[in-house]
């Protein structure tokens, strides 16, 4: 009976072990949500100084980078430095993309999956060309 209440118990602690490993695990790139992003980004200070200076801000684009995509963007001829000095992990790193209310005036991040930090910040100057 002893026997019998101690593997009770053992089963019951590797259980409650296994239910609490799940709970905190981090979630991944792929589950993180915007507001989430948001707030990860707001720990760089261009990110927040750029959030505060355009508030009506939103994410344009978000793309969790492959080493393939990091690879050709290195050697890109557009924004090449965003990919500079990353490595060629899979999904480690995620590129996004804000721009303001008005669509001029955009932010181009990269965060660290592993650190939880933004690696890289580029602000960018769109320019709308009238029809003649």
């Amino acid at each position: 009976m002893n026997k019998k209440i101690i593997l009770l118990a053992a089963g019951l602690c590797l259980f409650l072990g296994a239910v609490y490993f799940f709970l905190t695990q981090e979630m991944g790139l792929s589950e993180m949500n915007d507001n989430t992003l948001i707030a990860l980004l707001a720990k760089n200070y261009d990110v927040k100084e750029y959030m505060d200076a355009n508030p009506g801000f939103k994410i344009a684009e978000k793309n969790i980078l492959t080493g393939d995509m990091i690879s050709a963007g290195q050697k890109g001829q557009n924004f090449n430095e965003v990919y500079q000095d990353l490595a060629l992990e899979q999904n480690r790193y995620m590129r996004v993309d804000l721009i303001n209310g008005s669509g001029d005036k955009g932010l181009i991040t990269v965060i660290d999956f592993k650190t939880k930090t933004v690696v890289k910040a580029f602000g960018t100057v769109l320019v709308h060309t009238v029809p003649q």
